[in-house]
């Protein structure tokens, strides 16, 4: 569902992932460069936050529970070299 913020004029999805969704990502969702236009995208599943791409896509998290989902990430980034790096945090 696409919401207004008429306090920040910001574009707010929130919802299931919909087709209106995609079709903004995916018509309207980059720059001239190729760089993300949306400041941040989260992703949940239920109250779990999975995802979270900030600052245009600069900064992303990506939230993981095993060694194994974690190797496999990090070699899935070095197919693409515009990722300069991979910082590993446990919580604690």
């Amino acid at each position: 569902m696409q919401l207004e913020n008429i306090e920040t004029t910001e574009l707010v999805f929130q919802g299931s992932i919909s087709e209106v969704f995609m079709e903004h990502i995916y018509e309207d969702g980059f720059d001239e460069n190729g760089g993300l236009k949306c400041f941040a995208i989260n992703f949940y599943q239920g109250e779990e936050l999975l995802f979270h791409s900030g600052h245009y896509g600069t900064e992303s998290y990506v939230f993981l529970k095993t060694e194994e989902e974690v190797h496999k990430l990090e070699q899935w980034c070095k197919q693409y070299p515009i990722i300069s790096r991979v910082d590993r945090y446990e919580e604690l």
